[in-house]
């Protein structure tokens, strides 16, 4: 049963990235067509994100409540009948509502099935599941691209709205009637554990802090690699390779560094790849054409790979007693706080200084998370040592 409930959350997951990366895209130029000037693109685009902080937390510890099933397949459900609504929209303002909207229903999906897939997975096993999970949500979201510009060409941007609601509907129809139902955590044991005391871990700490600065990356890549691309005049086919080869190689690694998190020290691997992002960061503004910067795409997204399975593992492993789903809340909440506030940051640095300095800040920030996730986990590294570094 439970083998069917991570198999059922993946094969959804996957189903539901496509849809999202069908529309990632084509948002911007739909949201011009609406009129929306740069200012309103930028409140768009961070409405979603904004809504999904601010109802993470609270999704997250009510999951612990009431079950993650009935909140997965309701998000599911609500995203579907969202994502309708971009077709209805007549305006920017309308955009920014449905947006927001949005948000709530993927906070109701991303934490709560990260904390289901974090209940069933074994003891030991936590990178393996994590790393297959993080896998198939990234490939979704490479492939989406790809076929949302073959409906777009062929049928128009509406059809591609349409394509997102029928694979949210898939998703939520399989969840519905396979997902099984996870024992509900009591509220006696999670009244236990206040916001405060979460806040207040060392190893959640480095955990958030670490999420953070990957996300500014992330949000940083998309936004603002096109731009550098272009000042070293490739074509918009290279551009779209190049923005491609992060999420692939960050994807497709997630499996195999999944595995490798269950068997070495998982503070090391983080802090391995943390350093790896950081250097790729500061290399990409002296790359010299295409593939140069294509090989440091492939660097950053095999970094992020490397990184990511072992965070994950070390989250679920300290959210065993405290409520997986609040603390999955918090931590995708400080995902979402680095996603609408990297882009803001690097955007100033590069109105006031050059483009190139944003990602040397970008690289700084890394080596600066890199040093606060080592100070928080620094007495678990020694403690756990010799249990984690099996094989070495």
């Amino acid at each position: 049963m439970l083998k069917r409930g991570f198999v059922v959350l993946c094969v959804s997951i996957f189903i539901a990235a496509i849809g999202a990366g069908m529309i990632a895209p084509i948002l911007p130029l739909y949201a011009k067509d609406l009129g929306a000037s740069g200012f309103l693109l930028g409140i768009i685009f961070s409405g979603f994100f904004i809504s999904m902080a601010i109802c993470n937390p609270f999704i997250g510890r009510l999951s612990d409540r009431i079950g993650k099933k009935i909140l997965i397949t309701s998000g599911f459900g609500f995203g579907s009948l969202i994502v309708l609504m971009y077709v209805w929209a007549s305006n920017p303002t309308e955009l920014i509502i449905i947006r927001f909207l949005h948000g709530i229903a993927i906070a109701m999906i991303l934490p709560v099935i990260m904390a289901y897939i974090g209940e069933l997975c074994p003891i030991g096993q936590e990178g393996s599941y994590m790393g297959v999970y993080s896998m198939m949500l990234f490939l979704g979201m490479s492939a989406g691209p790809i076929v949302g510009g073959i409906i777009v060409d062929a049928r128009g941007m509406h059809f591609a709205f349409y394509s997102f609601t029928v694979t949210l509907f898939i998703a939520f129809i399989a969840t519905l009637f396979l997902l099984p139902s996870r024992p509900k955590v009591s509220v006696s044991n999670i009244s236990k554990y206040p916001i405060k005391d979460i806040l207040s871990s060392a190893p959640l700490k480095g955990l958030f802090v670490f999420n953070f600065t990957l996300a500014i990356a992330q949000s940083g890549l998309l936004v603002f690699l096109p731009l550098l691309a272009r000042d070293k005049e490739l074509s918009i086919t290279e551009i779209g390779i190049l923005a491609s080869s992060f999420i692939f190689f960050g994807g497709i690694l997630q499996a195999p560094f999944g595995w490798i998190a269950n068997r070495y020290n998982r503070v090391k691997l983080v802090i391995s790849g943390t350093i790896i992002i950081a250097i790729g960061l500061a290399c990409l503004p002296l790359a010299t054409g295409f593939y140069t910067l294509l090989i440091l795409g492939g660097m950053l997204g095999a970094a992020a790979a490397l990184a990511s399975p072992a965070a994950n593992a070390l989250t679920v492993e300290h959210s065993r007693e405290i409520g997986m789903g609040v603390v999955m809340g918090f931590l995708n909440m400080f995902t979402n706080l680095g996603m609408i506030l990297g882009p803001v940051a690097a955007g100033i640095v590069m109105d006031q200084i050059n483009l190139s300095f944003a990602f040397y800040l970008y690289s700084l920030l890394f080596f600066i998370g890199a040093s606060f996730f080592y100070y928080f986990m620094k007495d678990l590294q020694n403690s756990r040592q010799q249990r984690v570094d099996v094989g070495l």
